[in-house]
Order: structure tokens, then sequence, then C-alpha cells
């Protein structure tokens, strides 16, 4: 990549990832503490009935965890080009050079770590949903 676009690039991508992570604190307070978990049904008999369905700036809790999910979703492709800009420094960091190898510790720690992530990532999708009643 050239030399003179690659600080640009971080600085979006980081400028960026800073946003959407305010944005995932944010629409994660408003879930948990403006609009909690059962503010989003009609309580009462029939129809229409009882409460409104609570809303905060227009949007439902159904409507903010949309949000809150596609935030997220920015924020995991934005750390995976921040990831893809910075990998001779993670590399060199992480593993060494043929003159400076690094020890056999800081080496598993980073395998440790891509393991985990790769297991947040899919283990989700590949254990089964079963209906609960």
């Amino acid at each position: 990549m050239n030399k003179p676009i690659k600080p640009l690039l971080r600085y979006i991508t980081n400028t960026l990832s800073f946003l959407a992570l305010f944005g995932m604190i944010s629409t994660g307070l408003i879930l948990k503490f403006i609009l909690p978990p059962g503010s989003g049904r009609m309580r009462g008999k029939g129809f229409g009935g009882g409460k409104p369905v609570l809303t905060w700036l227009g949007q439902s809790r159904h409507e903010w965890g949309d949000w809150h999910f596609y935030i997220s979703i920015t924020f995991l492709v934005l750390m995976a080009i921040h990831i893809i800009l910075n990998w001779n420094w993670i590399r060199v960091t992480a593993w060494g050079t043929r003159q400076h190898p690094q020890p056999w510790l800081r080496k598993s720690i980073s395998i440790l770590i891509v393991i985990f992530i790769l297991c947040a990532i899919f283990v989700p999708f590949m254990i089964k949903v079963q209906a609960v009643g």
C-alpha cells in the first residue's frame, strides 16, 4: 500500500472505530436503562390495551436493538481493517523477527487470543437453539 495513504486510512479507521464504539455504548445503555426488557410489550388484555410500548426518540426497544446490532457489525469490520493496517506491528510484537525472536510465551498468548476471537465469532452459530415451554 502507498506509504502516504496508510496514515490517512489509519486515522479514518480509528476515528470511525471510536464513533462506532461510542454508538455501541450509547445504544447499549439505552437498551439497559432507558428501555429495559419488557418495555416493548403491550400490557393488558386485548389488542392495543394496557400501557403503550415505550419509545425513546421515536424508536422502540426493538428498533434500538437493531441500531445496536448494525453498529456492532460496523465496529467489527472496522477492527478487522485496523488489524490489517497494523499487521506488521502486530506480527513483530507477537512473533518477533529473525534477529530478535519473541519467547514461546508471547507466541502462545497470541495463538490463544486468535482462538478465543474465532470461538467468540463462530461458536454462537454452532449451538442449536431450543424452544422452551
